[in-house]
């Protein structure tokens, strides 16, 4: 994760919300491997339509 600076306040609620639109889209369904809290690798096919749905929340209200 990372964060980034904008000149304003209209420009970041901007370019959240494109990321946010981004997340939605379907994308190629493919091959994840990750590690889980014990240590243990696992491999699964991860859906290319299973994806996030992200909201924008602006606490500067």
């Amino acid at each position: 994760m990372f964060s980034e600076t904008f000149p304003s306040h209209a420009e970041a609620e901007d370019a959240a919300k494109r990321v946010a639109a981004e997340q939605g889209q379907p994308g190629e369904s493919e091959a994840i491997e990750y590690q889980d809290e014990k240590g243990e690798w696992h491999e699964e096919m991860a859906s290319g339509d299973d994806r996030p749905s992200a909201t924008i929340e602006d606490g500067s209200n």
